[in-house]
């Protein structure tokens, strides 16, 4: 998705019709980027322009999984709670219900994230169809300790929305599908596209398979992407190559 700088009424709708758009291929979830509605991230009248409890954004997410009978990873969105303002992002289930959320862990300190926007506390684990899934935001994907708890708890699909610049687009794909083979599970990436205060984002979403295998990417331009992954070959990885049963938990 590409967002428009200081124009969250745009945002929302655009949104509202990618997520439409999508669901016409009548996939089982659906994922958007992070902070979607403000773009990353304006530092000026950050406050007024954020999802006030995220209302708008829970009304969207409610009523197109629900028309449509589809999941969403709703992204993330820039939500105001009281004083303070997180990167949250909600999940929805196929009838309409929120079933998950969370806040950005990791804050990206190059960019003083942390000066704006307050830190979760708490990781998310959730089911889609029985299946086992996670999510993590952008930043959150450097830290693979994070990611390797969220492995312990069985998950076999992590889904990370993201705003990751154009310049870095390789680290981008590296990172995605090291967390993929190291966990043995399917990491899904949906980033953002276009140019947003000075910055050019890559796009470039991807799903990488737990072989590091890309199944497909888009562009760097605006794009709805459909995938297909057969979760079932993740039992079949971990027989091969029992790397959980093989950790040294009295050394680490």
């Amino acid at each position: 998705m590409n967002m428009h700088e200081g124009d969250t009424e745009y945002n929302f709708l655009h949104a509202e019709w990618l997520l439409k758009k999508a669901a016409e291929y009548s996939p089982d979830v659906i994922i958007l980027p992070e902070t979607w509605n403000t773009g990353f991230f304006p530092k000026t009248g950050l406050p007024e322009s954020a999802d006030r409890d995220a209302l708008r954004t829970k009304a969207l997410l409610r009523d197109i999984s629900g028309s449509y009978g589809a999941y969403i990873v709703g992204g993330s969105v820039t939500e105001r709670k009281g004083a303070d303002i997180y990167n949250t992002c909600y999940i929805y289930d196929d009838k309409g219900v929120n079933i998950a959320s969370y806040s950005k862990n990791h804050l990206f300190s190059p960019m003083r994230e942390q000066l704006y926007y307050k830190k979760g506390d708490s990781l998310c684990v959730f089911s889609i169809k029985g299946v086992k899934c996670a999510v993590c935001i952008c930043y959150d994907i450097r830290f693979p300790e994070l990611i390797r708890r969220l492995a312990l708890e069985g998950i076999k699909i992590l889904f990370v929305p993201m705003q990751w610049p154009r310049e870095r687009t390789e680290q981008m794909k590296l990172l995605i599908r090291a967390r993929a083979v190291e966990n043995q599970i399917f990491t899904v990436a949906c980033n953002s596209a276009g140019l947003f205060d000075g910055t050019v984002f890559g796009g470039c979403s991807f799903v990488s398979s737990p072989l590091g295998e890309v199944l497909d990417s888009c562009a760097e331009s605006e794009e709805i992407l459909t995938v297909n992954a057969d979760i079932s070959v993740i039992d079949g990885i971990k027989r091969n190559m029992d790397v959980f049963n093989d950790r040294r938990t009295e050394l680490y």
